[in-house]
């Protein structure tokens, strides 16, 4: 059974409880920032274009590869409905996984021993599994990238990195950005924290950070079949 995809204007209750009420305020930023934020988002609608229009042909063997690409184009998206709303440290949270999802496509396809491991990983004991896990983490795969483009290795890197300061990870740099404080009557002070956020710079940011994460995903598609680049869809 799945959700009927009509439309519906406003079912009954919601809003009447808080949660369907926060979502409605989420959707309502979503169109706000649509209409106020254009050149702040078109570089996104731009490279969803093109991920859209991007040709994935390959063998039967490089399916797992193929399938990881598809996921971290599904992030990018999630990440810009999360960026939208104004969920800037979860939309960095996803953009992480759409970097990983990327890498790891990259992997699959490039590496036979790799692609080998990832499926036997699943049926591995404990031990076994932590000792393919090393061989597998986005750090090793990042190693064996940078020892074949060491220039779309550190923007990999780069751009993974900025999703930990604004988000990913529980950093401290990560929750200051989203604590507010505000002194009452000079002794006492109210911490709160946002959700949404309606700040124009950190939306820009994080529009740009998803726009990097896609150029990025398409570059490491291509890498992974360098031989066959004109077969495998446009550049980013």
């Amino acid at each position: 059974m799945t959700v009927d995809p009509r439309p519906v204007s406003r079912p009954p209750g919601w809003g009447d409880d808080c949660l369907s009420s926060f979502l409605e305020e989420a959707q309502s930023r979503t169109r706000k920032v649509f209409h106020q934020m254009q050149p702040a988002w078109q570089p996104v609608a731009d490279m969803d274009a093109r991920l859209q229009a991007f040709v994935c042909e390959y063998q039967q063997e490089h399916e797992d590869a193929a399938g990881a690409f598809i996921r971290a184009r599904s992030s990018f998206r999630a990440a810009a409905c999360l960026a939208f709303a104004g969920f800037q440290s979860e939309a960095f949270t996803v953009i992480r996984n759409a970097l990983e999802c990327a890498l790891n496509a990259f992997a699959l396809a490039r590496y036979p021993d790799v692609a080998s491991l990832w499926v036997r990983r699943s049926s591995m004991n404990g031990a076994e599994r932590k000792k393919a896990w090393r061989q597998l983490k986005p750090s090793a795969l990042r190693k064996r990238l940078e020892a074949e483009n060491p220039d779309l290795a550190g923007r990999w890197e780069a751009a993974y990195n900025t999703t930990i300061d604004r988000g990913a990870h529980p950093t401290a740099e990560a929750l200051e950005r989203s604590r507010v404080l505000e002194d009452e009557a000079g002794f006492k002070r109210r911490v709160t924290f946002l959700y949404l956020t309606g700040d124009k710079a950190a939306i820009t940011e994080c529009f740009g950070a998803i726009a990097a994460c896609g150029g990025i995903a398409l570059d490491l598609w291509r890498a992974a079949f360098a031989e066959a680049a004109p077969l495998m869809g446009p550049s980013a």
